[in-house]
C-alpha cells in the first residue's frame, strides 16, 4: 500500500511539469516543422521525411513508442556490454561491488535481508514460470495465445543469454557468508538481484 501511495503521489507532484514539458515539445516540434530547411527537405526527400515522421507518429503502434523502446534497448544492451567489458577486464569499475560487498555486513538490517530475499524470489524463474501459467490461463479465455508465448521466449532468450555469459565470464561470487540464499552458479550477470 505505501507503494501505491507513493506512486500516486509521484504522478500527482510531476503532472503539472510534464504538461508544460508536453506543451514546449509540441511547441518545438512545430517550430521546426516550418523551418525553411526541415520544408526544403520534404520537398528533395520525401521518402526519408515520412519515415522518420512514422517513426515520431503518436498515431501508430510503430511509431514513437516503438522508437523509444528500441532507443531504450539499444542503450541498455550498450551498458550491459559496457559492464561486461568491465568485469572481463578486471578495471576498478569491476571492483566497485567488492568495496560495497564490504560494507554490507556492517550496516544490513534483518528488515533489509527480509526485503531482499522478498525481491530475490520475485525475480526467480519459478516466481516467472508461475507467472507465465497465469497469464497463460487468463490469455487463453480471451483468446490472445501470443501473450504468453512471447513471455516465455524472452525469458527463455534470457535464461539461455545470461547462462552462456555466466559459462564465458566465470566471475566467481562473493564469500558466502554475505549471501542471504546458497547460490552456486557464477555470479556475473546475476541469475536474482
Amino acid at each position: 500500500m505505501p507503494c501505491i501511495l507513493f506512486v500516486f503521489s509521484l504522478i500527482m507532484v510531476l503532472r503539472t511539469p510534464l504538461q508544460i514539458a508536453w506543451s514546449i515539445l509540441i511547441s518545438a516540434w512545430e517550430g521546426v516543422s516550418a523551418n525553411a530547411y526541415v520544408v526544403r527537405l520534404r520537398r528533395r526527400r520525401p521518402r526519408l521525411v515520412g519515415w522518420a515522421g512514422r517513426r515520431l507518429s503518436m498515431k501508430r503502434p510503430t511509431g514513437l513508442v516503438l522508437t523509444i523502446g528500441a532507443a531504450a534497448a539499444a542503450a541498455a544492451l550498450w551498458l550491459f556490454i559496457s559492464v561486461t567489458r568491465a568485469v572481463v577486464l578486471k578495471t576498478s569499475f569491476a571492483g566497485i561491488d567488492q568495496r560495497i560487498l564490504n560494507l554490507v555486513p556492517d550496516i544490513r538490517t534483518d528488515g533489509q535481508n527480509t526485503f531482499f530475499i522478498f525481491v530475490t524470489f520475485a525475480a526467480s524463474s519459478t516466481s516467472v514460470i508461475v507467472f507465465l501459467i497465469i497469464l497463460s490461463l487468463a490469455s487463453w479465455r480471451r483468446r490472445q495465445w501470443w501473450v504468453p508465448v512471447l513471455l516465455a521466449a524472452a525469458f527463455g532468450l534470457e535464461r539461455a543469454t545470461s547462462t552462456v555469459i555466466q559459462q564465458i565470464v566465470a566471475r566467481p561470487r562473493p564469500d558466502r557468508s554475505l549471501g542471504l540464499l546458497t547460490e552456486t552458479a557464477s555470479v556475473f550477470p546475476a541469475d536474482t538481484p
